[in-house]
């Protein structure tokens, strides 16, 4: 039997090599991508939680909210896209003439928005 001496291809050492350096740059695009999608989910809630404040704000300057008030809820309020629970806001009204609107997840999310003195006046 006559052997050519030109070897065609690949052996398998040099394939276990190159799938083993794939999987590597994978894992570290996949964790990459993971942590993308924390920033965005992240960045989400605090735009939803600014229209929630925003809302609240309209109910304390049509006066619907007077007074320091905890666990509001809608069910108009969308869900958290980083933990998928319902958002809940508290009302605080400072001495010093303004607002504060603290929107909350069930997770470990909270968002302040401040409302101005002269909005409420």
């Amino acid at each position: 039997m006559n052997r050519e001496s030109n070897k065609k291809g690949f052996t398998l050492v040099e394939l276990l090599i190159v799938i083993s350096i794939l999987s590597f740059i994978a894992a570290i695009g996949i964790n990459s991508m993971k942590s993308i999608s924390d920033a965005f989910k992240n960045k989400a809630d605090i735009e939803t939680s600014n229209i929630i404040a925003r809302k609240i704000e309209i109910e304390v300057l049509a006066g619907d909210i007077a007074e320091t008030t905890t666990g509001i809820t809608d069910s108009e309020f969308p869900k958290s896209a980083s933990s998928g629970t319902d958002f809940t806001a508290d009302v605080t009204f400072n001495a010093n003439g303004t607002c504060t609107v603290t929107v909350k997840d069930g997770d470990d999310f909270s968002h302040d928005v401040l409302i101005e003195s002269k909005a409420i006046e």
